[in-house]
């Protein structure tokens, strides 16, 4: 798209761009305009959750730290409950 590198989930939603890939945990982090959020390896959203920041997540813990939209840091497991940090 216009000389831009665009990730497409298997919904169809078009994100700009894309954090570090875990293979462990099945994800990865994409954004689209100022929202990040997160995809599983085939492709599909799997998160209910919109972030302003969201990091890859952690090989050997499979957690990944997070800011919601109202600017809280935590971390969050795959199933995006969130865990206290440390």
């Amino acid at each position: 798209m216009q000389g831009q590198q665009k990730f497409i989930s298997r919904q169809g939603a078009i994100y700009s761009a894309k954090g570090m890939v875990s293979q462990t945990c099945n994800r990865v982090p994409v954004q689209k305009g100022k929202v990040w959020l997160y995809l599983d390896l085939n492709g599909h959203e799997i998160n209910t959750h919109a972030y302003k920041k969201a990091s890859a997540f952690d090989e050997a813990t499979c957690t990944a730290t997070v800011t919601d939209l109202k600017g809280r840091t935590y971390q969050i497991d795959k199933e995006e409950n969130r865990r206290t940090i440390h």
